[in-house]
């Protein structure tokens, strides 16, 4: 993501994908629903650089279908913007892996620490 290589991004995601943000307004839930372009679009054209680092990932595979549940938190260059949880649905293509369902939290507050730090 930081090196803005979308097409990396394009062998990595299914075409297909769905990627929806579960973020809170006045504590109601208002789930942002996005899908490929939109967020090859918002990686291009970030205005910082964005850095997005996970920990204490938890992968679960059956044959041609994997999860991961990962623990993250997002920076925009070196300034904090939110954590969560990312949700990963993937699926073992001809080509290799590729993931076709994201779903993630933002929270902005009480974030865990990050094992590693803070960004460099």
């Amino acid at each position: 993501m930081a090196r803005r290589d979308t097409e990396a991004l394009r062998r990595l995601i299914h075409p297909a994908v769905v990627l929806v943000a579960a973020v809170e307004d006045n504590g109601k839930p208002v789930p942002q629903v996005s899908g490929f372009q939109q967020f090859l679009d918002q990686i291009t054209y970030f205005p910082t650089v964005p850095r997005e680092r996970m920990w204490n990932a938890e992968v679960r595979v059956s044959g041609p279908i994997a999860t991961i549940w990962t623990q993250y938190d997002f920076h925009r260059g070196t300034e904090f913007s939110h954590c969560g949880i990312d949700s990963f649905q993937l699926v073992k293509t001809a080509t290799g892996w590729q993931v076709t369902g994201l779903i993630y939290t933002v929270v902005r507050e009480h974030c865990p620490k990050n094992p590693a730090g803070p960004p460099r």
